[in-house]
């Protein structure tokens, strides 16, 4: 065997043996992305949806839907632009209020309160920003607002988070 044939030899094998890594570990991973262990359900659901004021909006969207008129003088009833965002609980269909909801995302909001982006399990069509001001025991609904996510992005969120959507430990 000459030395150029030996270079190719282990050249080859050396791809080989990466690309067959590389094939076990996607096909492996795959499966297991969208899979949660039981430490993470735990930790979310105690962290998330426990949490008073993603309570308070279950509650509140559960009170809306039993008497939509009794929230007429929110704030965040009214059908309206801010900026260019669709808000309002007015503004979009009942039957995204009466499914449970997951949430994507938390953070401190810059006036006060919370920012909540949620996807309503029977709907997951929209992403939907909330604002719920106050503390512990005395929350508000302040904006309930499509978070303008295209279709595409909305798509490959749902996909990535499937898991969140699909288990109904993970919604509240």
């Amino acid at each position: 065997m000459t030395k150029i044939s030996k270079i190719t030899l282990g050249f080859l094998t050396i791809i080989i043996i990466i690309f067959s890594f590389y094939y076990t570990n996607k096909n492996s991973s795959v499966s297991d992305t969208n899979e949660l262990t039981q430490q993470e359900v735990d930790q979310y659901v105690t962290t998330t949806l426990e949490a008073s004021f993603v309570k308070y909006l279950r509650d509140t969207l559960n009170k809306y839907v039993a008497d939509e008129t009794s929230f007429m003088k929110s704030t965040a009833y009214a059908g309206e632009m801010i900026g260019d965002q669709k808000c309002g609980l007015k503004s979009f269909d009942i039957s995204y209020y009466k499914s449970k909801f997951t949430v994507a995302s938390v953070e401190a909001h810059p006036a006060g309160g919370v920012e909540l982006n949620i996807v309503f399990v029977n709907k997951p069509d929209k992403v939907f920003t909330v604002w719920v001001y106050g503390e512990e025991s005395n929350w508000e609904l302040r904006t309930f607002c499509d978070a303008g996510l295209n279709t595409e992005a909305i798509e490959t969120m749902n996909r990535d988070n499937k898991q969140y959507i699909i288990d109904p430990r993970l919604s509240i």
